[in-house]
């Protein structure tokens, strides 16, 4: 009798553990699952002005990008990886000249959507990683920028910059930087895979079928062949004017001279939007350093208050530092250089004066060492006449 007692309450203890083990690994399930969770909830045209705030021009680019992005991570959100079975992903091709500004498009989406980016240069791949990394190191790279979160990096955002350089030689001998590492970007591009990296001393693997790709190149040889027989201005045949050419073809040609170019199809296949980015004109120079959240005008008007000091951009100084950057042919590269170039005297001279006020102009920008000359010696003879 001792022992039926003994028996049953064995078998109540031995439930009431496997209830508990049952219980803990549920919520450990369901702790799994919030943390996996990922939040989305920005519509296109929302992505698009947000965008707009700051990149000047480029609405096709920004439409476009903005749609891709959305649609990525709002069916993320919405389904997680059961998404896959019924569709794909919405990888983009950015082609455009120098400095026009795909690289800070990306930038300005992953802030927003708040995912980890990877910004990586084709050109330090390899097919085999013998001559240069493979193409598993950038996924390896992407784990890196999030803290050594595999979770966090599997929804990130990999901009792959100078693409047009890894295009297929038409020349003799084996081509390192073009087949190998095309064919080795198939698989990660599309998903459907795991990346294996060397992570901390342990192979590990990552999928990549949430991680969204944005290449990027000028394509400036594609140029020749797209503009036919039209007729040019000689004095208009830099890569700086090309990006207007990309917007007067259907994109059925374009896709045709970029498997033409080097690109092979099956990469183009996995990479289904593609967006055309415009060369920036003098005006729209001038539209950044006014309009633009990111303007550099703002950057530096903080550095002369940090000493006390108002600067305030007259219409002749964005005209000239527009100019400058213009011909300079860096596209809004060339904004910042200009301008630090310019008021670097009037940076160096001025804290310490007593001048709490100055005015930037034309003459400021074209003639940067006379100019904070004239303004120091103007202000002692106002104070020398103050204090007579």
């Amino acid at each position: 009798m001792a022992d039926s007692k003994e028996d049953k309450l064995t078998d109540l203890l031995a439930i009431e553990e496997a209830q508990r083990e049952l219980e803990f690994q549920v919520n450990k399930r369901n702790n799994q699952k919030k943390e996996n969770h990922y939040e989305f909830n920005m519509t296109p045209k929302e992505l698009y002005s947000y965008l707009s705030e700051s990149v000047i021009g480029q609405q096709e680019a920004k439409q476009k990008l903005s749609t891709a992005v959305c649609y990525h991570y709002q069916n993320l959100s919405t389904n997680g990886h059961e998404r896959r079975s019924s569709t794909h992903k919405n990888n983009v091709l950015l082609i455009g000249p120098t400095g026009c500004g795909k690289t800070y498009l990306v930038q300005k989406i992953a802030q927003v959507v708040n995912v980890p980016l990877l910004i990586a240069d084709a050109t330090r791949f390899s097919g085999t990683g013998y001559v240069g990394d493979n193409v598993d190191s950038l996924v390896h790279d992407l784990v890196l920028k999030s803290n050594g979160d595999f979770n966090v990096a599997s929804k990130g955002i990999i901009y792959l910059d100078e693409i047009d350089k890894i295009a297929i030689s038409s020349g003799q001998g084996r081509d390192v930087s073009g087949r190998d590492v095309q064919v080795g970007l198939l698989g990660i591009i599309e998903g459907g895979s795991e990346a294996k990296i060397n992570f901390r001393g342990s192979e590990r693997s990552i999928k990549t079928d949430d991680i969204l790709f944005i290449c990027g190149g000028a394509f400036s040889n594609l140029y020749s062949s797209l503009r036919g027989n039209h007729v040019v201005d000689p004095h208009k045949k830099s890569e700086f004017d090309d990006g207007e050419y990309l917007h007067n073809i259907e994109i059925p040609q374009l896709i045709e001279s970029l498997k033409k170019y080097g690109m092979m199809p099956e990469l183009l296949g996995r990479i289904p939007v593609l967006a055309r980015l415009r060369s920036l004109n003098q005006d729209d120079l001038k539209r950044i350093l006014i309009e633009s959240s990111d303007s550099v005008i703002k950057k530096y008007q903080k550095d002369f208050a940090s000493y006390g000091i108002t600067a305030n951009f007259l219409e002749s100084a964005y005209d000239s530092i527009a100019s400058k950057a213009y011909h300079r042919n860096m596209g809004a590269r060339g904004l910042g250089a200009v301008v630090e170039e310019s008021l670097t005297p009037l940076k160096f001279h001025l804290p310490g004066t007593g001048i709490d006020y100055v005015e930037i102009t034309s003459e400021t920008i074209d003639n940067s060492l006379e100019n904070t000359l004239k303004v120091i010696e103007n202000f002692k003879t106002k104070l020398g006449e103050v204090k007579q």
